[in-house]
């Protein structure tokens, strides 16, 4: 196997740059490798590469991190690679055809404390329900895991940004027996609006998993605090949790001692206060839902997929302050 080369520099593009002509003066020599570079360190270049929209200017954006995380340059810095490297593996499990062996070590690592409790709610509680998920951790095996322990019979629905790929969908099916979400169970934008959504979680027994922390230029918005400051983030989960009157439970995974650790927090209701109009009810909904992220970010930022976006949750003028 080719070894990397041991790049001792202070920055992130210095980095960059050596394994970029790392690769180009070997690139003869690993298309006869038959091991080649391990797969974080080819799709850490790649990601770096291709990323044209923080690529032009990568100092600035690691400025902008370290100013909204509140932490040094250098540590930042630290931070974002372990973030290229992190969510590369995470990819390289959903989007690439994995063996059965490879899958039940995923599902090995699987572990929810709270998972009694759910079953509790699943058997006592046959309302609708908006599981609030989050780019976190290892969150596409966690997220499937969860699904699979819902009642028999339940309507299961994942509307997500894009649709997922044949090899995702295989790996999902052969890691839980076939008991995960079909493909016409997981939905894209293009394929269902709000008003859908609406009538199927009013019509009662039904699962909804949405993401709630997509970056603030997705869709409405409101300003909640995050991260010490005022930021936006997509009303819409918890617009469509009060319009159609459904309990939110909130989900994260998180990578921890070798474990994808499942954490299950309390219900939700969506019901709004006295002294609350609409606007406000989503502002506080949200709010619960941003806490929970910026916890999970103390403690290990390098897990969240958009931290590099990091600074698309913020005005233009939280930034110039």
């Amino acid at each position: 196997m080719l070894a990397p080369p041991i790049v001792k520099r202070k920055n992130l593009p210095a980095v960059i740059h050596a394994l970029a002509a790392y690769f180009a003066l070997y690139r003869e020599r690993l298309a006869r490798c038959k091991t080649g570079l391990r797969v974080h360190q080819l799709m850490l270049w790649l990601r770096c590469r291709r990323d044209k929209e923080f690529n032009t200017n990568i100092h600035k954006l690691q400025t902008a991190i370290a100013f909204f995380l509140r932490e040094p340059l250098k540590l930042t810095r630290q931070t974002l690679i372990a973030n290229a490297v992190f969510l590369a593996q995470v990819e390289q499990r959903r989007n690439a055809l994995q063996s059965v062996h490879k899958l039940g070590q995923y599902k090995r690592r699987i572990d929810c404390a709270q998972e009694q409790n759910f079953s509790k709610l699943t058997a006592g509680d046959s309302r609708s329900r908006i599981v609030a998920c989050y780019h976190f951790g290892d969150f596409i095996y966690s997220l499937n895991y969860l699904m699979c322990l819902e009642r028999p019979g339940r309507n299961r629905i994942l509307y997500s940004q894009h649709a997922h790929s044949s090899a995702y969908l295989s790996n999902m099916q052969r890691a839980f027996d076939g008991r995960t979400m079909a493909r016409d169970c997981q939905l894209t934008q293009d394929q269902i609006n709000a008003t859908d959504l609406f009538r199927e979680l009013r019509r009662g027994n039904c699962t909804l998993a949405m993401f709630c922390d997509l970056p603030g230029d997705s869709g409405e918005v409101v300003k909640v605090n995050f991260l010490g400051r005022k930021a936006r983030f997509p009303k819409g989960l918890a617009l469509l949790a009060i319009t159609s009157r459904t309990p939110v439970l909130p989900v994260i995974a998180c990578d921890e001692q070798e474990r994808n650790r499942l954490r299950i927090f309390n219900l939700i209701e969506p019901s709004m206060r006295l002294d609350e109009d609409l606007d406000v009810a989503c502002v506080r909904i949200t709010q619960q839902l941003v806490d929970i992220l910026a916890e999970l970010i103390a403690e290990h930022p390098q897990q969240w997929r958009y931290l590099s976006k990091l600074p698309r949750y913020f005005s233009v003028e939280d930034f110039a302050h």
